[in-house]
């Protein structure tokens, strides 16, 4: 009673040292009428928008239809939860004990939640529970984009970037070093059961036999746990290595009867063919490189190499559209390189809108004889980078790569015409002798094989696509469409990471990433939706009336 007391008269000594009136601060005044959550935030507010297209525009079915006992507890609303984590995720909220801290501080999660909010190990269960059926709400939100207008596809601009994975580079151990390893934990171990035989031998002499013995210490369960963990992340590589080399032989055995079908039909038409020389190809190895690393701790995740080092990652991939920066295409590959993932990203856009791009541009990572053609074949007009920003421009790149050694060997050499050499033995007289007879079969060999040597350069001389790509890109200029591609995808990436602070998966392993990576471009496509509903909003009240 005192203090409150004191507390009251130090509250009526400040408001008489203020000689300004101000409104009543009443936050202890109970509330006469019931007040509805949805009215802590404005109508117009993100947290309403959310709550709005979740309920009325998208089938949660897949989720809602998992629910058909009775028994239990009643858990909460499926709906208000996928409610709660993709408005969490539009906030850039994504550790399930920040979720519920939001939910118990924030009014803004308070008008999706109520007053009963769910407990962190709640949503993490959710999540975890419907991670695939969450995932898959990407190609519904992309296709309300796509009615708002929002998805053009005059313009698809395609980039990666490594995102960390849960995990740490130096849990990772090569395949070399796990053989020594697992020969260093063993010793140990056998040297420590030596010594404790020693150890009982001497207890035996002086305290008998029938004494109950300790258990092993912690250490040295951790070691033999420790060789459990390497051999089976060493089995894994060597099956890993297996299974690629069982590929590789299929492949190789593919293409030797594609070339001995080729050789019996060249063969029946009577030519000759002109196969290479060379070293017979080593069979592939069934046994992993001594540098393979696999990680303990994600054992699906990759050593990769980005601008703040070698990272243990994932390669995450997305095209986005160029009219609204709206994500038309999303998914995770394990794979460090950029360069086989062009073809798969065009596809992803028209499975998920129902069409192709009309223009794709990509940076030189995407750069490739093989993605080059792909984009032909699909009719698209493409605009790759050959080398780096500044280069393209310049006319630099991956085509004027080649040295000069290259160079001089790809000058036309002087040849004889097959027509001139014939003629000039008819001028000559007929062979008399065998040695002349035998010169002149040579010359008219040598005569036909200067003929198609001439058919080969000339083929030489047809620039290739990339040297193609690179002409095209540099007579564009600044005005090139390739020039879009830093003002469209870089931009979101920066949205995704700076923004809402994305720099790193939650979740370990591949399948749980890749939807994980799908809840993240969700949300992106969410705020790109509700901030084109609030431009819309404000040019209708800017126009005049009638």
């Amino acid at each position: 009673m005192r203090t409150r007391a004191l507390k009251a008269r130090l509250v009526w000594g400040n408001q008489r040292a203020m000689s300004k009136q101000f409104r009543p601060w009443k936050i202890d005044e109970p509330l006469l009428l019931p007040a509805m959550v949805q009215d802590f935030v404005g109508a117009d507010h993100l947290a309403r928008f959310v709550l709005n297209l979740v309920t009325e525009s998208i089938d949660l079915t897949q989720i809602t239809g998992t629910y058909g006992s009775e028994r239990g507890q009643p858990p909460f609303n499926p709906v208000m939860m996928t409610v709660l984590l993709i408005y969490a995720y539009c906030c850039g909220i994504h550790s399930s004990r920040k979720i519920a801290k939001a939910c118990l501080e924030r009014v803004d999660f308070m008008s999706i939640v109520g007053l009963d909010r769910p407990d962190f190990r709640t949503i993490a269960e959710f999540r975890k529970r419907h991670l695939t059926a969450l995932s898959d709400l990407f190609v519904q939100v992309l296709l309300l984009c796509e009615k708002a207008g929002l998805v053009k596809l005059g313009h698809v601009s395609c980039d990666g970037t490594k995102m960390k994975a849960n995990a740490s580079k130096h849990k990772a151990m090569s395949y070399g070093r796990m053989e020594e390893r697992i020969k260093e934990l063993e010793a140990d171990i056998a040297e420590w059961h030596r010594l404790v035989e020693v150890a009982d031998a001497e207890e035996d002499k002086l305290y008998g036999r029938d004494q109950t013995g300790e258990e092993m210490p912690d250490w040295v369960i951790d070691k033999q746990r420790r060789i459990e963990k390497i051999k089976k992340a060493k089995a894994e590589l060597e099956a890993e290595a297996k299974a690629a080399a069982e590929a590789k032989r299929k492949a190789e055995a593919e293409k030797r009867e594609a070339e001995e079908r080729e050789a019996e039909e060249q063969a029946k038409k009577g030519q000759k063919k002109h196969g290479k020389g060379g070293r017979t190809v080593a069979p592939p190895s069934e046994v992993p490189d001594a540098k393979a690393q696999k990680n303990f701790t994600d054992p699906e995740s990759r050593i990769m190499k980005s601008k703040d080092g070698f990272v243990q990652a994932y390669n995450a991939q997305i095209a986005v559209d160029a009219d609204a920066q709206i994500i038309v295409a999303q998914y995770v590959t394990q794979n460090g390189s950029d360069s086989g993932q062009l073809v798969p990203l065009i596809d992803a856009v028209e499975a998920n809108v129902g069409r192709k791009p009309r223009e794709v541009s990509a940076d030189n990572g995407y750069c490739s004889e093989a993605n080059l053609a792909a984009l032909e074949e699909r009719d698209i007009d493409g605009y790759v980078a050959t080398g780096r920003a500044r280069d393209a421009a310049a006319g630099e790149g991956k085509a004027n790569a080649k040295s000069a050694d290259t160079a001089e060997s790809t000058e036309t050499p002087v040849h004889v015409d097959a027509t001139q050499a014939q003629e000039n033995t008819v001028d000559c007289g007929q062979p008399t002798t065998n040695v002349e007879l035998l010169a002149g079969l040579q010359a008219d060999d040598h005569a036909v094989d200067m003929a198609t040597g001439q058919a080969a350069v000339a083929a030489a001389q047809t620039p290739t696509r990339v040297e193609a790509m690179r002409a095209k890109i540099k007579v564009g200029g600044h005005d090139s469409p390739y020039r879009l591609r830093k003002q469209v995808v870089e931009p979101v990436f920066g949205q995704i990471k700076q923004a809402r602070g994305f720099r790193q998966f939650l979740l370990r392993g591949f399948e749980k990433v890749c939807a994980e990576w799908a809840l993240i471009c969700t949300a992106h496509n969410l705020l790109k939706l509700a901030n084109s509903r609030i431009l819309s909003a404000a040019l209708r009240s800017a126009l005049p009336v009638g």
